[in-house]
């Protein structure tokens, strides 16, 4: 039965340091097991940028008695966005053998961790990195001995930058889905008051789509005009114009798709799109989907079609996850229009193998149709 996760930044009570350190979450610092499981350089490969940590998810299996999966992202060209795989048997180095046992074994983790990596997004530290770290001035913490820094870092601690890298941090706590909740059926719409304020509140992306798909419908049906009532259907265009035009969101102008379609990409009418909005307004609020045999595409436009196989061993991935879009939200990077996406889909060895590190997984990154029309948009104004 597929199993949802939900964000929340409620302290956790009474665990202790290591549950917090292997519990599911999205932002914050990674989790990682072991110094030895992290990477040489994690980097975009097409702008070199530092990749983010967007979340973790811990998933025990019998190769593993610790198993997390790792999923990270550029946040400046968001074209690079990986996932990873990690194991550690339930005797190790770094993690006590039940969380109760823990005396300090986080601590000497995360000590270790950061000889390596930055000491403030834990995420790994070039050589680069570490040779120019002593010259920049920082006035929001005191300078380590010893503790590399990305330059993003730096800058964001001498006060150059005003968003942290390192992503609020939120627990993901994953329970069944309830079938009763995922029942869509189809009832007859009724009209509700508009009761949002457009100088106040601007569109989210579903309401822009809504009303680029309705003024796309609107067009597409208007009804022939004839040479004997030109004067009418001059009128009535101009109705339906004055009807079908997009509201102001307060960033952008007035774009109206009878006006000026040749602005606006046309979006036609997606039953898989349509799907996805029912789903997710039956089970509000959840940012991961797990275990449910594939995935429940976002729309029907750039739908992955082939996954590899593993590199590691050969066998071929299976889909174990997928990132809802609704996880921007919680890390407070809606606006970030190159991160977005509409789901992120995340593909595992099927054999689970262990390669005494850190495994590279496959993830499809399927865009949401409407960041193109809000790029198109900023364009525009710009």
């Amino acid at each position: 039965m597929p199993c949802l996760g939900y964000c929340t930044r409620e302290e956790s009570g009474d665990e202790g340091e290591v549950e917090r350190w292997l519990q599911s979450r999205c932002g914050g610092l990674p989790g990682w097991l072991s110094p030895a499981q992290v990477p040489s350089m994690l980097s975009c490969t097409h702008c070199s940028t530092p990749l983010v940590f967007l979340c973790q998810i811990y998933s025990p299996s019998e190769n593993g008695f610790h198993r997390m999966i790792y999923v990270l992202s550029c946040w400046s060209c968001g074209k690079d966005v990986r996932a990873y795989r990690a194991l550690a048997p339930q005797l190790n180095e770094w993690l006590p053998p039940r969380p109760q046992d823990d005396t300090g074994h986080i601590e000497r983790l995360t000590l270790q961790l950061k000889t390596s990596c930055c000491r403030l997004c834990l995420l790994p530290a070039t050589q680069e990195t570490q040779a120019t770290q002593e010259t920049t001035a920082t006035r929001r913490q005191p300078q380590a001995q010893g503790a590399p820094l990305h330059l993003r870092c730096q800058n964001y601690l001498a006060g150059y930058l005003d968003q942290s890298p390192v992503l609020p941090r939120s627990d993901i706590w994953i329970e069944e889905e309830v079938p009763q909740k995922c029942l869509i059926t189809e009832e007859p719409e009724t009209e509700k008051p508009d009761t949002k304020d457009p100088e106040t509140e601007p569109d989210n992306h579903m309401d822009v789509l809504a009303k680029v798909e309705t003024g796309v419908a609107l067009e597409q049906n208007a009804s022939p005009v004839s040479a004997d009532s030109d004067d009418a259907a001059l009128e009535d265009d101009a109705a339906l114009e004055d009807d079908a035009a997009l509201e102001d969101d307060g960033e952008h102008p007035v774009v109206g798709p009878v006006r000026e379609m040749n602005k606006v990409p046309e979006i036609n009418q997606d039953a898989v799109l349509d799907a996805y909005i029912n789903y997710m307004e039956s089970m509000p609020s959840h940012v991961i989907r797990y275990g449910a045999g594939c995935p429940l595409w976002f729309c029907s436009q750039d739908v992955c079609t082939a996954v590899p196989a593993c590199e590691a061993c050969g066998a071929p991935r299976r889909f174990e996850f997928q990132v809802q879009s609704s996880l921007l939200d919680s890390l407070n990077v809606l606006t970030n229009l190159e991160l977005a996406f509409g789901i992120l889909a995340v593909y595992t060895c099927s054999n689970d193998c262990d390669s005494q590190g850190l495994v590279s997984e496959f993830v499809h990154k399927q865009r949401d149709p409407t960041v193109d029309v809000k790029i198109q948009l900023r364009e525009i104004d710009q």
